[in-house]
């Protein structure tokens, strides 16, 4: 099985001002990818970038979904809807300061066929790499 990682997928889309024309092209894209996956046993995951929610928006009650609480700030991936119907799991990882020196990352899963989806879990970075956190430990 490989791997393949494009960071960041957002960038590539975050000018346009079509939006239907880059809904089509998010669309052909994934497509694209699904069929690499699949012809080549691969997982493709696609980092996107996040934006935020505003309260005083018109959409403020449909953008709430999806979106998490990172630093204080409500975010929310940034290529919205059209994106996220292209994606088999939508994965969001936060920060959250919880002391003077202390930040909480967590990995919420916002929509995923395989895991249970509204749910986070917390993790750690290290010179070894991403590592799952026990809440006991």
């Amino acid at each position: 099985m490989g791997l393949v990682v494009i960071d960041s997928i957002a960038h590539l889309f975050r000018g346009y001002t079509d939006y239907q024309h880059r809904a089509r092209m998010l669309m052909k894209l994934s497509a694209h990818f699904q069929q690499l996956a699949e012809e080549y046993n691969l997982v493709v995951l696609c980092i996107n970038q996040v934006t935020d929610v505003f309260e005083m928006s018109p959409e403020w009650s449909t953008s709430w979904y999806g979106s998490v609480k990172s630093m204080g700030r409500r975010v929310k991936p940034a290529l919205g809807l059209a994106w996220s119907h292209c994606v088999d799991s939508r994965i969001i990882l936060a920060k959250h300061q919880t002391g003077v020196e202390t930040i909480q990352r967590l990995m919420h899963i916002v929509h995923s066929p395989y895991l249970e989806s509204e749910r986070a879990v917390q993790y750690c970075i290290t010179d070894r790499g991403v590592r799952g956190i026990c809440p006991d430990s």
